[in-house]
């Protein structure tokens, strides 16, 4: 009986991802690409006392979700079927490309760079390995480490051989989220909203979803990305930034009506 139900949740899972396109940290939220750029942002603006100026923030946004648009089936840009080292050089790479350009063909990649980041945690189990301690994970160093122990993400565009390994991914008690699960695929782990079974169980003690406890480290990460462009001294960064009055300016105001 239990097989057949995980079998039923396999099958409703798989039809949904076939009607309707895949979307990372999805409109269903409450932690979007979008909510949580401008999330990072703001906080951004609070440690530096810069706002980075609507036009840029646009165009950093826009970067970010071109990751969906643009490279839906590259592992590397949403950290899949467990490819986290090709995700960390993809990473590197998008940062490097970024280093020599100006304008928006920078402000571009640096939203691509935060799509790597924020799918990263919606995506593996690492959430479910370090709840509730909101620990970062060292996604920038992972091109240079070969296997970290029980770190995972699901399997998209492509399903195990095993139906019955994906059924017991689906099934799999939650003490057992933080381990490697053979046939683990992307419907079954991922987190993107509340809507789906890991994104919206409750972390214990937390009073949060996985969705939102995710978030909030894809937050934290983006965060620190942006701070790191900031110390970088890049020009083509520095000239986005705005003094920030009081509680927030007009920038603010603008980048939240932008939907």
């Amino acid at each position: 009986m239990l097989r057949f139900f995980g079998l039923t949740i396999l099958i409703l899972f798989l039809n949904q991802f076939t009607i309707f396109p895949l979307k990372s940290f999805s409109s269903f939220g409450p932690y979007t690409h979008r909510e949580i750029t401008f999330l990072a942002m703001e906080e951004f603006a609070d440690s530096t006392k810069f706002e980075i100026s609507s036009i840029c923030a646009e165009t950093i946004m826009q970067g970010n979700l071109q990751g969906d648009k643009l490279f839906p089936d590259k592992t590397e840009f949403h950290c899949d079927n467990s490819n986290f080292k090709g995700c960390s050089q993809n990473l590197d790479n998008i940062i490097n490309e970024g280093k020599n350009l100006n304008g928006p063909p920078l402000l571009l990649r640096i939203g691509r760079g935060m799509h790597v980041l924020q799918d990263f945690y919606s995506h593996s189990n690492w959430a479910e390995m370090v709840a509730p301690l909101p620990i970062l994970a060292p996604v920038e160093d992972m091109r240079n480490v070969s296997y970290i122990k029980d770190l995972q993400s699901g399997m998209y565009p492509y399903s195990h051989e095993s139906i019955n390994d994906q059924v017991d991914c689906f099934t799999a008690p939650e003490s057992d989220w933080k381990l490697g699960l053979v046939g683990a695929t992307h419907a079954c782990m991922h987190k993107d909203g509340n809507n789906s079974i890991r994104g919206g169980t409750a972390v214990p003690g937390l009073g949060k979803t996985y969705h939102e406890f995710a978030g909030e480290l894809a937050v934290a990460h983006t965060k620190k990305y942006l701070l790191s462009w900031y110390k970088s001294g890049h020009p083509g960064f520095l000239s986005c930034l705005v003094a920030k009055v009081g509680k927030g300016g007009c920038n603010h105001t603008i980048i939240r009506k932008m939907k």
